[in-house]
């Protein structure tokens, strides 16, 4: 067996400090085929937003996704780009990676998970991920 691990660059994937006043930020970044994922969270993700009105919710990604029910003031698209890959990270208070139960979903690395992990936010992902 043949073990190929995952490497994260820990120098640019790093904890990075907040400011105390800092608004938190629930993150999600990843590619546009993946926002399915995201649109079927999208119902409970706008009730924890209305529940904490401070927080913002951010999707990195090259383009911009379609919510319906989440609003523009807690809503933030930054567009990826390999130069603001670490820093849009860094700058989370929390990552998700919702994923459906499917073969292809099981199959993933969770490459997104330990990106977010090496800069220390908690996740809330999927049991198997």
């Amino acid at each position: 067996m043949t073990i190929l691990p995952t490497p994260v660059d820990i120098h640019l994937f790093c904890p990075q400090a907040k400011p105390a006043d800092a608004r938190p930020i629930i993150g999600w970044m990843g590619l546009p085929s993946g926002f399915d994922h995201l649109y079927r969270i999208e119902r409970a993700l706008a009730q924890v937003l209305r529940r904490h009105p401070e927080a913002l919710f951010r999707v990195v990604s090259e383009n911009r996704p379609d919510f319906q029910t989440i609003p523009s003031r807690q809503y933030q698209w930054i567009p990826w780009t390999q130069q603001n890959e670490a820093r849009t990270v860094r700058e989370m208070t929390i990552g998700i990676m919702p994923l459906d139960d499917s073969v292809m979903s099981r199959g993933k690395c969770s490459y997104k998970m330990l990106l977010y992990m090496a800069c220390g936010l908690p996740v809330v992902s999927v049991p198997w991920a």
